[in-house]
């Protein structure tokens, strides 16, 4: 299978056939390809309050970003229960519903009221002292309700045009300027389908406080562009326009893991990365964009967590 996934990845005409005849019979249900469920949304949030509970000052967890954040809004607004006062998320086009943020939230309060320490198997997992230090750091009892009556309160003032410490905004101008700087920005599978990338970056770096921290995972998997993971990179610019979807998850920019290594560690004080790798039978003369080493080929997603200088 995987002989025949490279020949076909390896011809463009082949390629562009299968990849339009798969969106002709399965077509995308959600245009984002994200989910409106709770339990997504509280794991990640497990995930997250790691890193940001590791590596940042609790007296600066004042003020939240999360970048494209899609239709799961509800993972930021649940470190309101870690003492954020300001919760932000910017969009590239505007996602949410009502009634799905509002049922995945009320979901994801039920996890965190019953201390929940069952998650999806995120990449790198968590482990039981995670859960005991989130539990210890959210209030329980009556704070708890208090807190979880108010958050919800503010989630339907946004819905309902009324200003509140939930901000969503969509879609998005990088030249806004915010009243705040983030103490935590964070994005999962996001900035591979940024344009511009570059402008998006420097945004995060303006928009950080110091000491501040931000997580990006990033996936550089083709997205339904090959019949290979890492096909995309075999298609020059003419051929990849060729291929592009009206779906905005098929949107991608192809920028490869070592533009990522060189700028964050470049522009802020790395403090973890993890790669998930795959075998291939590509080499880097066979790309047709700018790679650097062979790595760009193997990673097919990629986690940093950097701290700004």
């Amino acid at each position: 299978m995987q002989i025949l996934r490279s020949f076909i990845a390896s011809r463009y005409y082949l390629n562009f056939l299968f990849v339009k005849f798969r969106n002709f019979v399965k077509p995308d249900k959600n245009r984002t390809l994200g989910t409106s469920d709770g339990f997504y949304c509280f794991s990640l949030f497990v995930k997250l309050f790691y890193y940001s509970d590791k590596h940042l000052d609790p007296n600066r967890q004042n003020s939240i970003l999360e970048v494209g954040c899609g239709d799961t809004f509800v993972t930021s607004c649940l470190f309101y229960f870690c003492g954020y006062k300001s919760i932000y998320a910017v969009d590239g086009f505007k996602y949410l519903n009502k009634q799905k943020t509002i049922s995945a939230l009320d979901q994801a309060i039920k996890l965190l009221r019953e201390q929940s320490k069952i998650v999806l198997n995120f990449n790198p997992k968590v482990n039981e002292q995670v859960f005991e230090r989130l539990y210890n750091v959210i209030p329980s009892g009556n704070d708890f309700e208090i807190m979880a009556k108010d958050l919800k309160n503010a989630v339907e003032d946004y819905f309902d045009g009324r200003v509140s410490f939930i901000n969503y905004m969509a879609p998005y101008e990088l030249n806004y300027k915010f009243n705040v700087k983030f103490d935590f920005i964070f994005s999962q599978a996001v900035l591979e389908h940024v344009f511009p990338l570059e402008s998006t970056l420097s945004f995060f770096k303006k928009n950080l406080s110091e000491g501040g921290i931000m997580y990006h995972n990033i996936d550089f998997k083709s997205h339904g562009f090959s019949t290979l993971f890492n096909g995309h990179y075999l298609m020059n610019d003419k051929e990849f326009k060729r291929l592009s979807s009206p779906f905005v998850f098929r949107m991608i920019n192809r920028f490869p893991p070592s533009y990522f290594d060189e700028y964050f560690c470049d522009n802020f004080e790395l403090l973890y990365e993890q790669a998930v790798e795959f075998r291939t039978n590509l080499e880097i003369e066979d790309a047709k964009v700018p790679l650097k080493n062979r790595k760009d080929l193997t990673i097919s997603s990629k986690l940093y967590v950097v701290r700004a200088v």
